[in-house]
């Protein structure tokens, strides 16, 4: 366990300058984007693309999508530079960046990029809650996850071009299932920029798909056989009957395509098809909701690999918007503009002497750590057995959910343990966190020798990401 905790803070380290760089000054700055250079002739050949997008960061909200073609940084052009130079010209000493940003239809758009900066020895409630995942892994994890996709992409037609899209005609015994897809399809192609046009559309789609029964080779255990999938209604991951593609258990073998034709010649021009196995039944639609979000991950950029996978990082927590100094955890070192915790009157330099009543009287972060996977394992039998693992995030090992009916279990031993889990307020809109179900946060701050009881209502973030691997 030691080991565990030591490889946890020095994950830390890096995650603070993951997708950022360290300043002069001793700051940490991040523009909140990750992006690749397209090989694709037919998108953005040569330039630097979005591929992901943290929630609440600055790309979010300079209004960047995933899809967008870099065409200039700061007047620079980014034609053939590679992805080290992009990464200098994006983390200079510049308050903001001018980008240049293409997408559908070749529009081009000016976008003013800023950044987020944070003291080097500070730490933000996003990293605590991935630090502190094991109190609600439900809410902070990570999994990478491979699909039985293939991709067919054209390289001689230009998608950059194209700026509409409509769909083919549904034959009377399809027309059901047929338009269930095709509202998926439609949410997620107008997300990345597309216009719906039945007038002379640039692009035509259309779908098929197939569900059959198969012998299975090997006898089935008394559990139900299952791999996570990514549920886009609820950007969670779900355990769904998916198998290995030639597992023995099989029941039943699927196939989905979603095909974009050229109109004008009737070329396929954009396919992806999911081939499963599946360990009990599923409909296609059931399916669909949670396939085709994913499968048009790889659209207008497909993956040029088989079984592409991506990495669903689940983040959600109660925010408040106040940044902890590491070295000296209950001291404030800054409080981020417009937060609940600014708009409370909480100011840098305030020193925290307890949250909801549990005492901040541990020295540092290291010291809080040791106490805390201490918890984790006495706590490890109210895990889940039945599910597979998650990835914990900042620490080098894999955990469940818990079992729901441990709830109770698990809250009476954060009671017991309550001046080791100052931090689980991160998650207290969970029941195993907050029984009593309290929708604030009572800081206990300290200022010039005087103590304040400070109340709080946290800001409930969604930061979860689906980031191509």
């Amino acid at each position: 366990m030691k080991k565990i905790i030591t490889k946890s803070l020095l994950l830390l380290g890096i995650a603070l300058q993951g997708g950022a760089m360290l300043l002069a000054g001793n700051e940490v700055c991040r523009v909140g984007f990750q992006f690749q250079i397209s090989h694709l002739p037919a998108w953005g050949a040569s330039q630097p693309v979005v591929t992901s997008i943290a929630p609440f960061g600055p790309a979010d909200r300079s209004g960047l999508r995933v899809g967008d073609i870099i065409e200039s940084i700061d007047g620079v052009p980014t034609l053939n530079l590679t992805g080290k130079q992009i990464h200098q010209l994006l983390h200079t000493r510049q308050a903001q960046h001018i980008l240049q940003i293409s997408n559908f239809g070749r529009q081009k758009k000016t976008y003013l990029l800023g950044r987020d900066c944070k003291l080097a020895h500070s730490v933000t409630e996003r990293e605590l809650a991935e630090l502190f995942a094991l109190y609600s892994l439900e809410d902070a994890s990570s999994q990478r996850i491979a699909y039985p996709f293939t991709y067919q992409q054209a390289s001689t037609f230009r998608l950059d071009q194209v700026r509409t899209f409509a769909f083919a005609p549904s034959s009377p015994a399809t027309q059901g299932i047929d338009q269930a897809l095709n509202i998926l399809i439609r949410k997620a192609l107008v997300a990345t920029g597309l216009e719906e046009s039945h007038d002379s559309p640039d692009l035509l789609i259309s779908t098929y798909y197939q569900l059959s029964p198969v012998e299975p080779t090997a006898k089935p255990s008394d559990e139900m056989p299952f791999g996570w999938r990514y549920d886009p209604q609820h950007r969670d991951l779900k355990p769904l009957p998916v198998l290995p593609s030639q597992s023995p258990l099989a029941t039943y073998k699927l196939s989905l395509g979603i095909v974009a034709q050229n109109p004008q010649t009737q070329k396929t021009v954009w396919s992806c098809e999911a081939n499963e196995s599946l360990g009990a039944d599923m409909s296609i639609p059931e399916y669909a909701a949670y396939s085709i979000p994913t499968m048009l991950q790889g659209f207008p950029l497909a993956p040029n690999t088989l079984a592409p996978s991506w990495t669903f990082q689940t983040l959600r927590y109660h925010y408040t918007g106040l940044v902890y100094d590491k070295a000296t955890l209950k001291r404030v070192i800054d409080v981020e503009y417009g937060s609940p915790a600014m708009s409370a009157g909480i100011l840098p330099g305030d020193i925290i002497k307890s949250i909801n009543g549990i005492e901040l009287d541990h020295p540092s972060l290291d010291d809080l750590l040791t106490a805390y996977y201490t918890f984790a394992e006495r706590s490890e039998k109210y895990r889940d057995k039945d599910l597979p693992a998650m990835h914990v995030p900042m620490a080098n090992l894999q955990s469940r959910y818990w079992a729901p009916r441990h709830y109770d279990a698990i809250a009476t031993m954060l009671l017991r343990d309550r001046s080791d889990a100052a931090f689980s307020y991160l998650f207290s809109f969970r029941p195993y966190i907050n029984p009593e179900r309290l929708d604030v946060l009572v800081f206990e701050v300290e200022r010039r020798g005087e103590v304040y009881r400070v109340p709080i209502r946290p800001e409930k973030r969604d930061e979860s990401t689906i980031i191509p691997n």
